[in-house]
């Protein structure tokens, strides 16, 4: 559940789900931008970078708790494949070592915002999102 769910916040940019398992996820994803981040400041491997031991486990680590990739339908009806990982490495992971870079410092990656109550069975529902 949590890794889809992050899958989902990494594809989307947001999800609204209960206040419970948006606590969760602030727990499992933080720690993962956090590696995305530290990744893409270390150097891009596809671009000629620093290849080392640890961003190889440092990406395993990564496919380990998020799906590789994920089948979306665009507009139109289309099907397209789109890897997860990659995703938060190259544009989230970019997107948080700037703003680390330029604030001068790190973590709070999410925003939990509280909407109110479910209709149905009252349960308190909140809207995760990145925090870019």
């Amino acid at each position: 559940m949590l890794r889809n769910l992050s899958a989902n916040i990494v594809m989307h940019g947001a999800v609204t789900t209960t206040d419970a398992k948006a606590k969760e996820i602030r727990r499992f994803l933080e720690p993962l931008i956090t590696k995305a981040v530290r990744l893409k400041a270390s150097g891009d491997v596809a671009s000629g970078g620093p290849s080392s031991p640890q961003r190889v486990h440092c990406f395993r680590q990564l496919r380990r708790d998020l799906p590789e990739r994920v089948v979306r339908t665009a507009p139109g009806g289309v099907a397209e494949e789109v890897w997860v990982v990659r995703k938060l490495v190259d544009e989230v992971g970019a997107g948080f070592a700037a703003r680390n870079a330029e604030k001068g410092c790190g973590g709070g990656y999410l925003r939990i915002a509280k909407l109110g109550y479910r209709d149905g069975d009252g349960a308190p529902l909140s809207r995760v999102e990145l925090a870019l």
